[in-house]
């Protein structure tokens, strides 16, 4: 199975759309995790037929401004079990053709907002206790850090947000899965002592699904016009 996820800043461009949908051409994904969608109603429409497959979707629709998520995957690979849709995530069980194994797979967009980081942890605490048997994988911007060391450049300072984080991560035996090339996936792309970057992008997956000898990869691919 593989997932492709992409903190998009915005598909209501036609630039934008020709990049997923290059992406998507080249990387062969069964499952598309898609942040900050920032497009108007009908949009996702249009994009699921630039991909071209029939892929099906599930949104939380913007008001054009906001973030905002899509989660699409193809039938063809995918079999849908069922699912659910919340503020800040999108999560579908699903199984692999040919496969009895289930997973829950989970879109991720976290807030930005302090106080508001807690209750979005309660929120994917909460879901993963209603799975409670699945292999799981979440993927997205959770717009939070574990460590110091997962930011550079800028105030570093860890918040309370990533004690909580931590808890979650280990009340599940996730596993955060690090790409070779590079530790940080978001930067505010600005050159010399001005250079911000963190951790905010990642995979977090199940230790079930190592301990099975499953090979889990991550690669960081070209932003395209995003800050992720």
């Amino acid at each position: 199975m593989k997932v492709l996820s992409w903190n998009a800043r915005g598909l209501n461009s036609q630039t934008k759309q020709h990049l997923l949908k290059k992406k998507v051409q080249k990387e062969q994904p069964d499952i598309v995790f898609v942040q900050e969608t920032k497009y108007s109603s009908n949009t996702i429409v249009n994009i699921s037929k630039k991909l071209g497959k029939r892929m099906e979707y599930f949104e939380i629709e913007s008001n054009g401004w906001e973030g905002d998520l899509v989660i699409l995957w193809n039938p063809q690979v995918i079999q849908l079990l069922s699912f659910e849709v919340a503020k800040s995530y999108i999560a579908i069980e699903v199984q692999v053709v040919g496969n009895l194994e289930t997973y829950l797979c989970t879109n991720v967009y976290g807030p930005q907002k302090q106080e508001v980081k807690l209750l979005f942890l309660r929120s994917l605490f909460n879901l993963k206790l209603r799975y409670p048997q699945e292999k799981a994988i979440f993927g997205g911007d959770f717009n939070m850090i574990t460590s110091l060391t997962e930011k550079r450049g800028g105030i570093i300072k860890l918040n309370r947000d990533s004690e909580a984080f931590l808890d979650f991560i280990r009340s599940f035996n996730l596993i955060d899965v690090f790409p070779k090339s590079s530790t940080f996936m978001w930067n505010k792309k600005r050159g010399g002592e001005k250079q911000i970057a963190s951790h905010l992008d990642r995979f977090l997956v199940t230790e079930s699904i190592l301990l099975e000898g499953i090979i889990v990869e991550l690669d960081i691919l070209p932003s395209g016009g995003s800050k992720h």
